[in-house]
C-alpha cells in the first residue's frame, strides 16, 4: 500500500541526495514570519553585500550581522 508519507520522504531524499538541498533546523524556523530567519541572512549576505551593508547601517547593525 502506498502512503503518503513514503512518498514525502523519497521527495525529501531525491532533493538532498542530488538536488543540492540541506535540511534545516525545525526549530530554527520562525512559524510568525514563514521562513527560517537564519536562512534569510545568510543568503542576502551571500548574494546582496552592498544591500546588507547600507540596511545594517540603517538599522544600527541590529538585524544583520
Amino acid at each position: 500500500m502506498h502512503k503518503e508519507s513514503n512518498f514525502e520522504h523519497s521527495i525529501e531524499q531525491s532533493l538532498l541526495q542530488h538536488g543540492g538541498y540541506s535540511k534545516g533546523d525545525p526549530l530554527a524556523y520562525d512559524m510568525k514570519l514563514a521562513l527560517f530567519p537564519g536562512e534569510v541572512v545568510a543568503f542576502v549576505q551571500d548574494t546582496q553585500p552592498e544591500f546588507r551593508e547600507r540596511f545594517s547601517a540603517l538599522n544600527n547593525n541590529g538585524f544583520l550581522p
